[in-house]
């Protein structure tokens, strides 16, 4: 696929971030942290889509990316009280952390390559943590999971992840099929993730709103 029309297509994640930013009065605190994961990723392809035909490396600000993304995902599915005790969070967390300095300190040297391994764990860490909460959410007989936000964001989480999982495997170990496979995979991602990015769009479009607070007397 062409440069343009991946960066073009990359751009869909703008859609849910102005969606999301015209409809942040209405939208209730606990997707605070899924607002902040949609405009950060918004930012991190626009940032991303000016600086490479500048012809200047994107893998630090990629790095940090990673990191932010895994800590603020993290933060939301403990805003839904998926976490019955704060020692699992935390030591989720602390491993993030460890991986992270790890892996660019020994293996990617800062700017020498993106955190992969990283990337790889933190994905799968998410696909787990959503399953967790669609099996918590069905549990729950009073809710219509086609109509629960975070039901259908979790799925979008598992699909989006998946595949990012399955990309990072191929461009970490190496794994030699022939570069037209490799295109193959790097534009199915593209399409996977700009499928997700619209999903993003209804599902924050139809987010119930914010519930007014009523003074009892």
């Amino acid at each position: 696929m062409d440069f343009y029309i991946a960066a073009s297509l990359s751009l869909s994640m703008m859609v849910p971030a102005i969606i999301a930013a015209v409809r942040l009065p209405n939208i209730s605190s606990e997707f605070d942290p899924f607002l902040i994961f949609i405009w950060l990723n918004a930012f991190n392809v626009g940032f991303g889509n000016i600086i490479e035909p500048l012809g200047y490396y994107n893998i630090v600000h990629y790095n940090i990316w990673f990191l932010s993304d895994a800590f603020i995902l993290l933060w939301l599915f403990k805003k839904w009280n998926l976490f019955e005790s704060k020692k699992l969070y935390y030591s989720i967390g602390i491993m993030f952390a460890i991986c992270w300095a790890a892996e660019t300190i020994f293996l990617s040297k800062f700017t020498g390559d993106f955190n992969s391994y990283f990337r790889i764990l933190y994905s799968f860490i998410v696909i787990l943590l959503s399953i967790s909460m669609i099996n918590n959410l069905l549990l729950k007989a009073n809710i219509n999971p086609l109509k629960n936000s975070i039901f259908l964001i979790c799925c979008t989480f598992v699909l989006l992840n998946t595949i990012t999982v399955i990309g990072e495997a191929f461009f970490a170990y190496n794994l030699i099929l022939g570069n037209k496979f490799r295109m193959y995979m790097e534009d199915l991602i593209t399409f996977i993730n700009v499928l997700c990015s619209l999903f993003f769009a209804l599902i924050i479009l139809w987010m119930p709103k914010k519930q007014a607070f009523i003074l009892q007397y």
